[in-house]
């Protein structure tokens, strides 16, 4: 067992402690990165790392949600915030790659368990194979979203690199915050909702959301609740799939 994380929040600064060291470096290079070029959405700033103690400034605004799945309705002001945040990401060029999700592992997996079908599938390996890859937080989920007024932002770069399709911060936050009427709306009426992209990193991240309810639940009620929310988008995404 590794050291557990541990997180102190300060009037003005983050400090976080007992991450992976791979976790730890790949945040802190993104954080670095932004002083080199400026990210086009809001963002913490590094203030210190010495290998395993980071510690950055903290952002104004209060979290989306306390935990990964959205349970309550929000505004249409919120909602669009999160949105223009979801679809700025792929808008940064930092000069580091970062860590990647290994997309079509996860699209063989929902293949192999029966969540997606053959020729689905297949349609999206050939997508992928072609389609531009951009910068991605890579964990775009309600409590890595801070909202303050009309503007959002994010935290916690752990996750984030190039390498991934447009759209899997788009699908990320679609698909824990499926319960929000308002904020799916906008996320389902974005540019974005209508593209390849969009419907190849849906199919991934519900994949792989799904990969992890099996791996952590053993049976238990969230998990169950969790899959059963998963599940329920994929009527929403077969229409999507064939774009």
């Amino acid at each position: 067992m590794g050291t557990p994380l541990h997180v102190t929040i300060l009037a003005d600064r983050v400090v976080k402690r007992g991450r992976s060291p791979e976790a730890a470096a790949n945040e802190a290079e993104h954080y670095r990165a932004m002083d080199i070029v400026a990210p086009p959405f809001g963002a913490p700033r590094l203030i210190s790392w010495n290998g395993d103690e980071l510690v950055v400034t903290r952002l104004g605004g209060l979290a989306l949600g306390s935990r990964k799945i959205l349970e309550s309705d929000v505004s249409r002001r919120v909602a669009r915030a999160c949105v223009a945040l979801a679809t700025s990401t792929a808008e940064w060029d930092p000069p580091v790659d970062g860590r990647g999700l290994d997309d079509i592992r996860q699209l063989d997996w929902g293949l192999a368990e029966g969540i997606l079908r053959e020729g689905e599938v297949e349609r999206m390996r050939r997508h992928a194979a072609s389609a531009r890859r951009v910068f991605q937080h890579g964990d775009l989920i309600p409590p890595n979203v801070f909202v303050d007024g009309d503007r959002a932002a994010v935290i916690d770069f752990e996750w984030s690199g190039h390498g991934f399709v447009n759209g899997l911060d788009w699908a990320r936050l679609l698909a824990n915050g499926w319960r929000s009427a308002t904020l799916r709306a906008e996320l389902l009426s974005a540019p974005i909702a209508a593209t390849p992209d969009a419907a190849f990193s849906w199919a991934v991240v519900l994949c792989h959301e799904l990969r992890q309810v099996e791996r952590d639940g053993a049976g238990t009620d969230w998990a169950a609740d969790a899959r059963r929310l998963y599940l329920d988008q994929l009527a929403a995404l077969r229409g999507t799939i064939a774009v």
